[in-house]
């Protein structure tokens, strides 16, 4: 089942619930999902060389929130930083925010998810600068807001290269093991530190209205985690970090045995899903129709169908 589907049978009725939880954003989104290929969105028609059929090829939403969307810009953004990468040891740093704080998160999603990522690269700044004597490391960010159940969990992964450049004498610096860059207890409690910083002193609105129980994970008596692990070449963290996140069970299923290999996608037109007369055939070989885009870039037809309309 798709994610479009279960927003079609059950979205009024959580909406009608939970009004006061959703904004503009919300609504935007479960539009374009809603919308994604179908004839919303509009489209292009194609005939296949083989069985004379027309098929349509839907235009996207490119939304973030779409779980068919986006795979071209992720493979895109992730070949450039796999580009970036140095032929050094790399490590994978994650921060996690505790549970008592993940509701400022959906209360404030816009503050709060910031915030982890611009003191979360602070503090591993912090850390590196103080034990490689004022060494400057670099790394990329990416933040994740749920886990691997599918349930709110905000964390934010950091690859990490082993070497760090100081600022004054332009000299490199590496770790003494290939296994150990920082310890984690110290990054921990700079991560904490600074983010109960930011909430008090840029966002007092927010840090008035946290709870006791915030207050005390906030406070030094709570210890936070993070992980580090060495992760090689860093190529294989990237991308399994990078990718861009997607529940299994609401991804979409792309291949059916009963349709011809060139229809549209499941929640098209009915009609257009009856078993194509070539199917079988060795004069009908098998083509995949390649993913579009977004709207404004129309998606191109396979090589041995030509555009109708």
């Amino acid at each position: 089942m798709e994610l479009a589907e279960l927003l079609e049978r059950h979205w009024a009725d959580h909406a009608s619930e939970h009004r006061q939880q959703l904004d503009a954003a919300h609504y935007r989104a479960v539009r374009c999902v809603l919308a994604c290929r179908t004839p919303a969105m509009g489209g292009r028609v194609h005939r296949c060389g083989s069985c004379r059929r027309h098929h349509y090829a839907y235009h996207s939403c490119n939304h973030r929130s779409c779980p068919k969307c986006g795979a071209r810009d992720q493979q895109v953004w992730t070949a450039r930083q796999e580009a970036r990468l140095l032929p050094v040891p790399y490590f994978m740093v994650t921060f996690t925010l505790p549970a008592e704080l993940r509701p400022l998160c959906l209360a404030r999603p816009e503050v709060l998810y910031d915030l982890m990522l611009r003191e979360s690269a602070a503090a591993l700044q912090d850390v590196i600068a103080t034990r490689y004597k004022g060494a400057k490391g670099g790394f990329t960010s990416v933040l994740h807001t749920w886990g691997r159940q599918v349930q709110h969990h905000p964390h934010v992964h950091l690859i990490v290269p082993a070497v760090a450049l100081h600022p004054v004498t332009g000299r490199l610096v590496r770790p003494a093991k290939d296994d150990f860059l920082v310890h984690f207890r110290p990054l921990a409690a700079r991560f904490r530190s600074r983010l109960h910083d930011a909430l008090h002193n840029d966002h007092p609105d927010i840090y008035q209205t946290i709870t006791a129980s915030q207050r005390r994970v906030l406070s030094p008596a709570k210890t936070w985690n993070v992980q580090l692990q060495p992760v090689g070449q860093g190529k294989t963290a990237l991308r399994l970090r990078c990718r861009r996140p997607r529940p299994p069970g609401l991804d979409r299923k792309r291949h059916r045995q009963d349709r011809c290999p060139r229809a549209p996608p499941a929640r098209d037109d009915p009609a257009l899903a009856a078993p194509c007369p070539a199917q079988g055939a060795a004069a009908h070989p098998p083509l995949r129709v390649p993913e579009p885009r977004r709207r404004q870039d129309p998606p191109a037809g396979p090589s041995d169908a030509r555009r109708v309309r």
